[in-house]
């Protein structure tokens, strides 16, 4: 059980000067090198990691004016990011984006297609007629459960060999919900059991 994306926002009076320390902060956990990005559509300057693993905005546009936007990918905590590097981020960032989650390992689990055959019997409240399964010309599956614009989705898909994730992003008051419990000392295996219960339960 893991993070596997944090994005959010905070007001600072010098966002540059913040801007830099949360880079630097962050510079450990790429796998390469980082470099000063090009800006975006709401902020003029900033960094990222040369993979893409994490980036920090500043120089904020329009309404984004006096903020730093942080995004911190999945690939930062699978190289070991520790759980104490989301708690400082969140105790000055403003969720946006939550996501968590947790690999079945071994044979015998339920890969995407044969969770989406089990959809007739699940309990949900999303729509059903919006769970999507792709397979591609490898054999590769993912099931998505609910609607990618709404507040819980539910990304469930193979890995790797005997090795599915079940991965669930959390947006909006729902990322701020679970970023609270996280700064109030809950376990991620607690948040994302509750979370992922609101979204799915198979029988």
């Amino acid at each position: 059980m893991s993070l596997s994306w944090l994005a959010g926002t905070t007001h600072h009076d010098d966002d540059r000067a913040l801007g830099l320390r949360l880079s630097e902060s962050l510079r450990p956990w790429c796998t390469g090198t980082s470099q000063e990005s090009r800006g975006s559509r709401h902020y003029s300057k900033g960094h990222r990691a040369d993979d893409w693993s994490w980036s920090v905005m500043w120089g904020g546009l329009g309404g984004a004016s006096g903020t730093v936007y942080v995004e911190v990918r999945q690939s930062v905590w699978e190289c070991g990011a520790p759980l104490t590097l989301a708690l400082g981020l969140l105790s000055i960032l403003r969720p946006s984006r939550v996501d968590l989650a947790a690999d079945v390992l071994g044979p015998g689990f339920a890969v995407p297609s044969a969770l989406f055959r089990a959809l007739p019997a699940a309990e949900t409240r999303t729509h059903r007629a919006s769970w999507v399964l792709t397979v591609d010309g490898c054999g590769g599956e993912k099931l998505t459960v609910g609607a990618r614009s709404s507040e819980r989705y539910l990304r469930v898909y193979v890995k790797g060999a005997n090795w599915v994730r079940h991965e669930l992003e959390l947006k909006g008051a729902n990322a701020g919900a679970a970023a609270d419990a996280l700064r109030a000392g809950a376990a991620p295996a607690a948040i994302f059991s509750a979370e992922y219960g609101r979204v799915v339960r198979w029988h």
